[in-house]
């Protein structure tokens, strides 16, 4: 039995069609079909089928390696500079088209299996920003506080193509800040649900 050689073949062809998904909806059709992607990417649609399923499971592994590439994990050493450096890092990825095509494709695709909430994870993976604040016991906002504060109001801005105002990011991570430093910690109603 062979094991699959990383970066072969296989990895082209992943490479490939996430490209083509991108491109495709980079380009405006927000309705991509597998056929088209397959076309684009020069690739048979079986093999889109047998690795991916869906459409909406492709589009959504396309996002988040997407995001994995243009995204990073900040280490300033205190939980501020990590968040500032990680919100400007979401800022431009929205701002870009692909960024912002790839995000309105995403609000209709099928979550049942939760993998929308894995794409949100790949925003700089800010788990980890937020385990090393609490290793250095700086008392960090939980993910959905982040999520609620912080990305919720920049994703709806982009959702409805709102200007996103210099500084806004900078404004959203200082309003979570400061105001879990005035409140102590308490079990968050909603905690769990990213």
């Amino acid at each position: 039995m062979s094991t699959p050689r990383p970066g072969g073949r296989s990895a082209r062809v992943v490479a490939s069609v996430h490209r083509a998904v991108v491109d495709l909806i980079s380009r405006g059709d927000l309705d991509i079909t597998i056929s088209a992607v397959a076309h684009e990417a020069g690739v048979n649609p079986t093999s889109i089928y047998r690795r991916w399923g869906t459409r909406d499971q492709l589009v959504l592994d396309a996002t988040a390696a997407h995001l994995r590439r243009n995204s990073s994990t900040p280490d300033t050493g205190s939980l501020r500079g990590d968040l500032l450096d990680w919100i400007a890092d979401v800022e431009h990825n929205l701002g870009t088209p692909e960024g912002r095509a790839l995000l309105r494709t995403l609000t209709t695709a099928d979550d049942s299996p939760g993998h929308a909430r894995d794409v949100l994870r790949h925003f700089g993976d800010i788990t980890t920003v937020l385990d090393r604040a609490g290793q250095r016991q700086e008392n960090p906002p939980t993910p959905d506080q982040v999520l609620d504060r912080i990305l919720a109001p920049l994703t709806l801005r982009t959702l409805f193509d709102l200007p996103i105002p210099e500084g806004y990011g900078r404004h959203l991570v200082e309003g979570l800040l400061a105001s879990a430093s005035k409140v102590p910690e308490q079990p968050d109603p909603v905690a769990g649900h990213i």
